[in-house]
């Protein structure tokens, strides 16, 4: 009774064994075939039949080849045969692109594992078969990036070997793509910098992340014929099957270095031109007003010798040399105005605009009292400014309005919010207006859109209040209609209110 008991229990273990392995089998994610040293099917799993197409019947007893392309036939008998001489675990076809060959005659790449089972009929090998057509997908996608890529791309191992590159590599170094794989990348690097760039390559594998190399440096591509350029190379990492990858993409910057050396040295040569013209303009605009108070003065001692001897068309000649005298003095003197604006000399102190707005009124007095004016503000912040240029902003642009104003009096309102970047000024009126089709030109030198019978001026004063304030880094603009006044805008950037 007790051996029987104990011949059962062993039984009910060895079936549960099988029972187990049945269902481990069917459950698994790839298709297991096993192939007896004859090369014949022994077992396949329900993952097999739906990869291949096959019912498990239809497989059973028949040769593993019937899985296998025809083109690989003879190489796969001899590989078969090899693994039962050394069955181990192991990839099958390393390196090798595989297929498997379904019932309907397509076929799909297959990554293949190899292992053995020792049964009571002798060795099984055993295959776990993956279709990896997605994997072979996004692969085939990323080498069309990787190729259509502007940049040179330029793969390294912790080694520091190179482990892949792109056509764009190729063509921007000179080299073909099987003289780099597996080379030292100081090969792309210039000889005075390899000491330095092995201990940076080092440090990138201690901390992957993605960034610019050399970010203020200059750094250098060497070419395979020995001829450098200038680069700017983005780090960045990708983990693999093989372990960390660092890539770097590379870009020839030759013609961005040249532009900035044609920039800088257009910039200085305009910057001394400025200072020359600026020079010029002061010296020629003081030695132009001493011979025209010369004609004034002289032309008045002469009229007032003459008093009574000239008729009336000599005296309407002697009036129009003294007019047209005075016109070119306040012209220089609008002249000199503008080319003291200058940003590389303005003095940024702490200005309280509320200060600087009483002494632009002030100065407006008498005008403002004569054209019976009504004057407003929002409150006005402390800002870093030149004091003086700011003073010939507010003034320009409030004597502008009680100058072009219409048959009411003038209603000016300076406004003042904070905005992103600054503070955004304005100066509204209810004057003549202008045309939106001279918004633009209003700010240009000498531009005048009335006639000096109509309005004194000499076209100066817009053009002097927008270099100020792009010589303090904002900008300006005007919104108007003709007859609906107008309202001038401005911004100080980065100017904010003091304790801010």
């Amino acid at each position: 009774m007790g051996a029987s008991t104990t011949h059962d229990s062993e039984f009910k273990a060895a079936l549960s064994s099988a029972e187990l392995f049945r269902q481990l089998l069917e459950s698994a994610p790839d298709a297991i075939v096993g192939i007896g040293s004859g090369g014949r099917i022994v077992l396949v799993n329900a993952q097999t039949e739906k990869l291949f197409g096959y019912t498990r019947d239809e497989l059973i007893g028949e040769r593993v080849e019937k899985l296998v392309p025809e083109r690989y036939h003879g190489a796969h008998s001899g590989h078969r045969s090899g693994y039962f001489h050394d069955p181990r675990t192991r990839s099958m076809g390393a390196g090798l692109d595989l297929y498997g060959l379904r019932s309907d005659g397509s076929e799909f790449p297959a990554e293949i594992s190899l292992s053995s089972i020792q049964t009571e009929d002798g060795l099984l090998a055993t295959a776990a078969i993956r279709d990896i057509t997605d994997r072979k997908n996004a692969e085939a996608k990323f080498q069309q990036l990787l190729e259509s890529a502007p940049d040179a791309i330029v793969g390294i191992g912790p080694n520091g070997r190179i482990v892949l590159v792109n056509a764009q590599t190729e063509k921007l170094f000179g080299y073909a793509r099987d003289d780099l794989i597996g080379e030292a990348v100081e090969k792309l690097v210039p000889r005075r910098y390899h000491g330095a760039h092995a201990d940076h390559r080092s440090g990138y594998f201690h901390d992957p992340r993605t960034r610019p190399m050399g970010a203020g440096l200059d750094l250098y591509g060497l070419r395979s014929d020995g001829s450098e350029f200038p680069a700017e190379i983005s780090l960045s990492s990708i983990e693999t099957e093989d372990g960390l990858l660092a890539t770097a993409a590379i870009r020839d910057i030759t013609d961005r270095k040249n532009a900035e050396r044609d920039l800088a040295r257009h910039a200085a040569e305009l910057q001394r031109s400025n200072v020359e013209l600026s020079q010029y303009a002061y010296v020629a605009s003081h030695d132009l007003q001493e011979p025209l108070r010369m004609v004034v003065t002289y032309t008045d001692r002469l009229t007032e010798h003459l008093d009574g001897r000239l008729d009336e068309r000599s005296q309407a000649w002697a009036n129009y040399v003294v007019e047209g005298a005075s016109r070119m003095q306040s012209l220089i003197e609008g002249l000199l105005e503008f080319s003291r604006v200058r940003p590389e000399e303005a003095e940024f102190i702490d200005v309280d605009c509320e200060v600087v707005l009483r002494r632009t009124l002030a100065n407006l007095q008498a005008a403002i009292q004569e054209s019976a004016a009504t004057v407003t503000h929002d409150p006005l912040p402390t800002i870093s400014a030149d004091p003086l240029q700011l003073l010939q902003l507010f003034q320009n642009l409030i004597g502008n309005a009680l100058k072009f104003r219409g048959d009411d009096a003038p209603a000016i309102h300076i406004g003042c919010a904070p905005d992103r970047d600054g503070w955004h000024f304005s100066v509204a009126d209810n004057g003549i207006g202008i045309d939106a089709a001279d918004a633009d030109r209003i700010f240009v030198l000498f531009q005048r859109l009335h006639s000096k019978d109509e309005y004194a001026g000499a076209g100066i004063g817009l053009a002097l209040c927008k270099k100020i304030v792009d010589a303090h880094g904002g900008r300006m603009w005007v919104a108007s209609e003709r007859g609906s006044g107008a309202t001038f805008h401005w911004t100080m950037p980065g100017a904010r209110p003091l304790g801010e």
